[in-house]
């Protein structure tokens, strides 16, 4: 039995090592190589023309890994703006983001928020939120 023993400690670390080796770092939550943090949003640009409902909305979507991104093999992730309008009313759009991105590169792309007619957003109520599409 003594000599068995740090035959079984051997074969447990072992096993133990290999099921804790992965081809690709994924995140338990998204299942993904990626999660949404991995996403930087930034100049963001939100303008209504007088007289029209949409609230067109530009931004830069910047990949801050050292991965490549690909929708296909990495899942997609995706936007969510929101805004509120002047009178109180909350709209939202929900979009895809970026479907391949190079890693530490950036992407201008678009969006916008249709609001009922007449209504006027309150670009200073826009916020969005980056998650996983499960």
């Amino acid at each position: 039995m003594k000599k068995l023993l740090p035959l079984l400690l051997i074969a447990f670390v072992s096993v133990s090592a290999l099921m804790s080796c992965s081809k690709d770092d994924v995140d338990g939550e998204t299942g993904s190589r990626f999660k949404p943090s991995d996403f930087k949003i930034s100049n963001i640009k939100a303008t209504q023309r007088a007289g029209s409902s949409t609230l067109s909305i530009s931004f830069d979507q910047t990949n801050t890994t050292d991965m490549n991104y690909t929708y296909d093999s990495d899942g997609s992730f995706r936007i969510k703006w929101t805004v509120n309008s002047t009178d109180g009313n909350t709209y939202n759009e929900d979009r895809l983001l970026a479907t391949v991105l190079d890693a530490k590169a950036t992407s201008a792309e678009t969006g916008t928020i249709q609001l009922s007619p007449g209504k006027i957003a309150d670009i200073s109520t826009l916020k969005y939120e980056v998650y996983y599409n499960y």
